[in-house]
C-alpha cells in the first residue's frame, strides 16, 4: 500500500509538469494551470504521506522542474504551428527569417548613418524629420528644439530612432 502511494505521488508530479507544458500550447485561461496545481498538490501529499524526506525531496524537484519545464515550453512554443499562427499571423518561419533580416537591414543602414551631417526639414520639438544624404528620416534632437534648416549631425542610432544635434 504505501509504495502505491510513492508510485502515484511521482505519477501525479509527472502529470502536473506535463499539464502546465500542456498549457502553454492549449490556450485554456488558466484551466489547465490550475489542474497542474492540484494534480502537484494531490501528488506532493501522497508523497508525504510515504514519507517526509519523500516528500520534501518531490516538493523540491517540483520547484526546481516546474519553472525549468515551463521556460523550455515557452521557448519552444514560437516554433511550433499553433505558436507561429498566435505570434506571428500563421507565416512560415522562412517569411518570419526575411522579414528579420530586412528589419536587421534598416536598423544597420541607420546605425551607418552615425557622424552624418544632414539638415532639418522640420522644426525638431524634439522630433522632427530631417534629410541626410537626400533620404528623409524621422529624428530626435538631444538638446532640445532645433528650428527647421539647420544643419546637424547624428550622434546615435538605435533601432528606429536617429538621435541628431545642431552642428
Amino acid at each position: 500500500m504505501p509504495e502505491q502511494q510513492l508510485v502515484w505521488g511521482i505519477i501525479l508530479l509527472g502529470a502536473a509538469l506535463a499539464v502546465f507544458v500542456l498549457e502553454v500550447f492549449v490556450p485554456s485561461m488558466g484551466l489547465l494551470s490550475i489542474v497542474g496545481v492540484g494534480l502537484a498538490i494531490v501528488g506532493l501529499v501522497m508523497l508525504f504521506q510515504y514519507d517526509v524526506m519523500t516528500g520534501v525531496i518531490g516538493l523540491l524537484v517540483m520547484l526546481v522542474l516546474g519553472p525549468l519545464v515551463f521556460t523550455f515550453a515557452l521557448k519552444v512554443f514560437p516554433h511550433t504551428a499553433v505558436g507561429r499562427s498566435i505570434l506571428y499571423g500563421g507565416k512560415s518561419e522562412e517569411e518570419i527569417e526575411r522579414e528579420t533580416a530586412e528589419r536587421q537591414s534598416e536598423a544597420d543602414k541607420r546605425l551607418a548613418l552615425v557622424g552624418m551631417e544632414g539638415q532639418t526639414l522640420t522644426p525638431l520639438r524634439p522630433v522632427g524629420a530631417v534629410r541626410i544624404e537626400g533620404q528623409r528620416y524621422d529624428a530626435v534632437s538631444e538638446l532640445g528644439m532645433v528650428e527647421a534648416g539647420v544643419r546637424v549631425r547624428v550622434t546615435a542610432a538605435d533601432g528606429t530612432q536617429i538621435k541628431v544635434r545642431p552642428v
